[in-house]
């Protein structure tokens, strides 16, 4: 973490990260991510360019600004996420992606820059090595609109979903 004057990170409950992250707060703007994301290894996140650029009237060029990570966010491997960006609640950002503008609720975004491919998505936070694929009628219950302010309701459903599967499986 690198954290200048006036900025602030908050990094919501449940939060995962694989090995590292960089994550930048400067020039007084901040940096939230909400509960229960999950962030790939060597993911950055950062709200300004690091250096200010000028034109030849001395007008700043590169302003920094707030970055916004809603909940049960999926940012994948070696991502950028850049100034002045809104995750919402539920996206899935592809390894090597940059954001540079927001994305919308229960999408995926991929590449550089990051443009959304799909909608109405959901994701698991269990991952495929140690499981079963997961049907999307198992998850119908809780399609996007359903899913927004009900996450950790979700979660409950798929940690019983794969706690009954492997119960199942071992005997």
């Amino acid at each position: 973490f690198l954290l200048g004057f006036g900025s602030c990170v908050h990094i919501g409950q449940s939060t995962s990260f694989t090995n590292s992250a960089n994550i930048l707060a400067s020039e007084g703007y901040d940096v939230f991510v909400g509960d229960d994301c999950m962030f790939a290894e060597n993911v950055n996140v950062t709200n300004s360019d690091g250096h200010p650029i000028y034109d030849k009237n001395g007008g700043r060029l590169n302003e920094g600004g707030d970055i916004i990570i809603g909940n049960h966010v999926w940012i994948g491997r070696n991502s950028d996420v850049l100034k002045n960006t809104i995750l919402d609640s539920g996206c899935i950002i592809g390894s090597r992606s940059v954001v540079t503008k927001n994305v919308p609720f229960a999408s995926i975004a991929v590449g550089a820059p990051a443009e959304v491919k799909k909608t109405d998505v959901i994701f698991s936070k269990e991952t495929t090595v140690r499981h079963k694929s997961i049907s999307y009628d198992h998850l119908k219950a809780y399609t996007p609109e359903k899913l927004n302010g009900h996450e950790k309701e979700f979660l409950s459903y798929i940690k019983n979903f794969f706690h009954k599967e492997s119960t199942a499986s071992s005997l």
